[in-house]
């Protein structure tokens, strides 16, 4: 609608003003809390400026003239958009880790059945429960198909996530792929450690 465009029209314009660091720790933020249909850097900029004003404004309402008050408004404005991104990626992450154990149980036992890694993780994605911790792992599984080695599909999942439980699990796998070792057993030591 209208709001959709002004919150483009407005987001394009700041689009060179944004600062590099601010830029590349949100898009980092934006990723880590799955995409949020497609919300990008240049549309938080935009409500950042908007919650800025908004705050500047509710500030003089209350105050009158500018003040400290007004300015402490204003930032607080600025910052509430950054605050409810930061929000989302901790609602992710703690969906996540809930799932954590059910999905590292499913690709245990796959492994144990007799199924190769790629298959069991497509049996885990086939039968885990919806959210977000499925999705990661099939689009881990669709790397995987389309030729990307296994450890770097791991790799990338760790840097898009970005939670340490999971990084742990991962990198446990990609050191026993490297060095030849069972992942078997190592799905076992790890699904037994991310339940406790």
């Amino acid at each position: 609608g209208a709001t959709d465009r002004a919150l483009t029209s407005l987001g394009k314009s700041l689009a060179p003003r944004v600062p590099k660091g601010f830029r590349e720790r949100n898009e980092k933020r934006i990723v880590m809390a799955g995409g949020l249909d497609n919300f990008t850097i240049d549309r938080l900029a935009a409500w950042c400026v908007i919650g800025g004003f908004a705050g500047a404004i509710f500030g003089f309402a209350l105050f009158g003239r500018a003040n400290a008050f007004l300015l402490g408004f204003a930032l607080v404005g600025f910052w509430l958009p950054v605050i409810w991104l930061e929000d989302q990626v901790k609602r992710r992450h703690n969906t996540m880790l809930r799932q954590m154990s059910f999905h590292l149980d499913l690709l245990t036992l796959g492994v144990d059945a007799g199924l190769d890694f790629t298959a069991a993780l497509a049996k885990m994605v086939e039968k885990g429960k919806p959210g977000p911790l499925r999705e990661e792992f099939n689009l881990m599984l669709s790397s995987i198909r389309v030729g990307v080695s296994r450890s770097q599909a791991m790799k990338d999942m760790m840097t898009r996530v970005d939670l340490p439980q999971l990084t742990t699990f991962l990198s446990a796998l990609v050191q026993a792929d490297k060095f030849g070792m069972s992942i078997g057993k190592v799905l076992r030591v790890q699904s037994e450690s991310v339940r406790v």
